[in-house]
């Protein structure tokens, strides 16, 4: 199941609360709910970037890089 930006902003925010000193943050990824709690801080940056990444990769704008050279005899 693809992640969304919205479930991606959700977990950036427990984040926060957690670092803020909320004890509990619920999150809901994949049609689960999912508590984390202070121990657990690397679980849920683990999931945020396994979010990330997969919302990257999925994008439909990417960059597209070209390089424009010119040339001359030099006369």
């Amino acid at each position: 199941m693809a992640y969304t930006q919205a479930e991606l902003d959700k977990v950036q925010q427990a984040l926060v609360d957690l670092a803020q000193g909320k004890r509990i943050v619920s999150v809901l990824a994949n049609g689960k709910n999912i508590a984390y709690g202070q121990a657990q801080i690397k679980d849920l940056e683990t999931l945020r970037n396994a979010m990330q990444l997969e919302i990257n990769q999925t994008s439909t704008t990417k960059n597209q890089r070209f390089v424009l050279t010119q040339s001359s005899k030099g006369l």
